[in-house]
């Protein structure tokens, strides 16, 4: 099947808004006293406004605490518009251990009476349990700032969390959204990947995946007969190294899903990356 239409320079707008979560979170994302740009890029065509905490019970680290976990940008000259950015987990390893068996039901932050949640719509609990920690605080950045308008983006571990808000933004307020993602794994099992579509397209509300066909993480957690929902624009790239074993963090690294949208799309990386060496990759 052939990719689907996508915004270029949209996608290669939020990928660098989620690499800016990562910036962030080495930072130390509360920017106290500091000025926020010091630490983080703003992506052509936003500004950074705001950051919301959750708790990042999967890594172990702010199991106690809030941490970081986004970023909230507004669209140059789009008055009321923004980009709410969820921060992904470091490193493959960790990964693996996300990928948990267990699940539990989605639960919105306004239950919605004309769309009610099936009873065999379940997600993944250590999603789920980070996303709950944020809930009602992301919900509050939204009447704080005035939103009218929201985009909707994250890497990784940030994809998860992007679509449980997109769900629960989708059921709880009346605010247009677009969700955009990246490197994404399944977040539910077919009944609430299913109700999740029907309710965003109903809503007008699209959701792209943006995936690398090497990736691992978009493929679990396979237990439990999880789906992806909305539609998958496909990149590929791996390492250009022989290696005997796959470099999985390679073919995760959101520097390097930038680096590969650039090449798809023929442009040139506008982004401030994370730190480190760059990779060498092979394009497919």
């Amino acid at each position: 099947m052939p990719n689907p239409t996508i915004d270029a320079a949209l996608a290669q707008q939020l990928i660098c808004a989620s690499i800016q979560t990562y910036n962030a979170d080495q930072a130390g994302a509360a920017f106290p006293g500091d000025d926020p740009l010091a630490s983080i890029g703003n992506p052509t065509g936003l500004t950074y406004v705001d950051y919301f905490e959750g708790q990042d019970v999967l890594s172990g680290r702010g199991a106690a605490t809030l941490v970081q976990f986004g970023l909230v940008f507004s669209v140059v000259g789009q008055p009321g518009t923004f980009v709410f950015a969820f921060r992904g987990t470091e490193g493959i390893a960790e990964w693996i251990d996300d990928a948990k068996v267990c699940s539990t039901t989605f639960q919105p932050l306004r239950p919605s009476l004309q769309h009610p949640l099936p009873a065999d719509a379940r997600v993944e609990d250590g999603f789920w349990e980070i996303y709950r920690s944020m809930q009602k605080s992301v919900f509050d950045k939204l009447e704080q700032h005035g939103v009218k308008k929201l985009i909707i983006t994250g890497h990784s571990l940030g994809s998860a969390l992007s679509e449980l808000f997109t769900l629960d933004v989708a059921l709880s307020s009346q605010i247009p959204f677009t969700t955009c993602h990246f490197a994404g794994p399944r977040v539910g099992n077919h009944a609430w990947a299913a109700f999740y579509d029907d309710v965003t397209k109903s809503l007008g509300g699209l959701t792209t995946r943006i995936v690398n066909t090497k990736d691992l993480v978009p493929k679990v957690p396979e237990l439990l007969a999880y789906a992806h929902v909305g539609v998958a624009f496909e990149i590929c790239f791996d390492s250009d190294d022989f290696r005997i074993l796959p470099d999985y963090g390679l073919r995760h690294s959101a520097n390097n899903y930038a680096r590969a949208l650039a090449h798809t799309f023929g442009t040139s990386v506008d982004c401030q990356l994370e730190k480190g060496k760059p990779d060498d990759l092979k394009f497919c």
